[in-house]
């Protein structure tokens, strides 16, 4: 066994857990009580070219008065894994909680929790995913080192980064990136539920469908596509979280009933749910794809635009949806779409919801479907435009300032313009935001979402 994986192993044990214990996992996701079922598998080396294990080194606890409920001092730490994209004041050889000053908690499960938090190293926000190891089944370890290996290789600007993983005596820690303005499931609720084209496809599909293709050429598949599982960071980039039951489909063959009941391809709504990792590995018949996630995005564009999954069986728990909509459509096998619609949306989502995997498209086939490709374009000459602005607005500052007094009273105007933040209100023609709107009195929320 290798030496990180042995020191997982070991925790458990050491934790009182009984490694031979084969425990079902949570059959409910959270969400409307949607169907679950991840697989758990056996512990492999986290060792990757860019991940190198490294011996247990013990640390001295240092106090902390966050009050959170997570402790520091839990013995003698061992670093898991590094992101080769970490920032360098992150790339050291020990890591431990008391690097951190725990600032809140953001949510807390039977099994772990996750906290808002500094990192005292590098000064940046940095959100906790704590696994409690007495607290943990042997065979979710699996899963969770699976993550770490799958995750911590990927370095992409529309990916959460998962700066490191370190394990001590009682404790598993994912250090990933903070993304402020929470996940795309409240963003899309604040709008009532309901998405613009251009809203959908600037914000949402042109980030999320590049990051895809990327994940996809790895042979990642990610298998929980979701609006819950979608972030924005405080500047609106879009992240992809939540690598729990993603796959690395060179190494093994995704055979289980993995992921979220309305967001479920047919192929893995056929497999059975299971126990044990081996099972169901020998046949090839139930064997999927990256196509799943295909599927999974054209019920995310269908859901964002239209207020509700397109195969939904009532409408109790879609309160945002067009009612008489839903109404007419619900329990329907047939894809329908408002009239509103656009012939373009309509050709994307279909095709990604085709019914056989072989006929959806691939990941980079959707980036460059005319559709979503006019959008990438018209919000990269909105972008091209801000810019352009800003370093004319600070050129003509930089040139008020040989001039009067008067004069450089008025370049505090340009400079203030040349050095705000790019964000969704600043996008010209192509705004995203305004200050009146659907948005209005959201908290951390743009005031508004509107379109061209």
């Amino acid at each position: 066994m290798h030496t990180a994986d042995a020191h997982a192993a070991a925790a458990i044990s050491a934790s009182g857990q009984d490694s031979s214990s084969k425990t079902k996992l949570p059959s409910v996701d959270s969400r409307n009580g949607r169907s679950f079922a991840p697989s758990p598998i056996s512990v492999s080396a986290l060792s990757t070219g860019t991940q190198e294990p490294l011996s247990p080194v013990e640390h001295t606890p240092r106090t902390s008065g966050s009050g959170t409920g997570v402790t520091p001092g839990g013995g003698a730490s061992m670093l898991l894994a590094m992101c080769p994209g970490a920032p360098a004041a992150m790339r050291r050889k020990t890591w431990c909680l008391e690097d951190y000053d725990v600032t809140r908690r953001i949510y807390k499960g039977s099994t772990s929790a996750v906290y808002k938090a500094v990192c005292r190293r590098s000064g940046l926000p940095v959100a906790l995913k704590v696994y409690f190891l007495s607290r943990v089944p042997a065979n979710v370890v699996h899963m969770i080192v699976r993550e770490i290996k799958i995750h911590a290789d990927l370095v992409h600007k529309n990916i959460v980064m998962l700066y490191g993983a370190f394990s001590d005596e009682r404790r598993l820690v994912l250090v990933q990136e903070y993304a402020a303005r929470g996940d795309l499931y409240g963003i899309h609720r604040a709008m009532n539920r309901r998405m613009t084209e251009q809203q959908l496809t600037e914000l949402v599909l042109v980030p999320f469908v590049d990051a895809l293709t990327y994940l996809h050429a790895r042979s990642i598949c990610h298998r929980d596509i979701k609006p819950e599982n979608i972030l924005f960071t405080t500047d609106w980039r879009l992240v992809i979280a939540d690598f729990g039951v993603s796959i690395n489909l060179n190494q093994e063959r995704a055979v289980t009933r993995a992921g979220t009941l309305e967001y479920m391809a047919p192929e893995v709504e056929r497999c059975p749910l299971k126990m044990l990792p081996e099972e169901n590995k020998e046949k090839a018949s139930l064997a999927y794809g990256t196509a799943v996630d295909i599927w999974a995005t054209g019920v995310l564009g269908y859901e964002l635009l239209v207020g509700f999954p397109p195969f939904v069986n009532d409408s109790a728990t879609h309160p945002g949806a067009d009612n008489t909509f839903l109404a007419k459509h619900a329990n329907s096998k047939t894809l329908s779409f408002p009239s509103s619609t656009s012939p373009g949306a309509r050709e994307f989502i279909s095709w990604a919801l085709a019914e056989d995997p072989e006929e959806r498209p691939t990941a980079l086939q959707m980036k460059n479907h005319p559709w979503l490709a006019a959008a990438a374009a018209a919000a990269a000459a909105a972008l091209a435009a801000v810019r352009e602005q800003q370093a004319a607005a600070a050129a003509a500052a930089a040139a008020a300032q040989q001039q009067s007094p008067a004069a450089r009273r008025s370049s505090s105007n340009l400079a203030a313009i040349s050095s705000t933040p790019l964000t969704p209100s600043r996008l010209g023609s192509s705004s995203l935001v305004s200050p009146v709107g659907s948005l209005a009195g959201a908290p951390g929320l743009p005031a508004a979402v509107i379109t061209r």
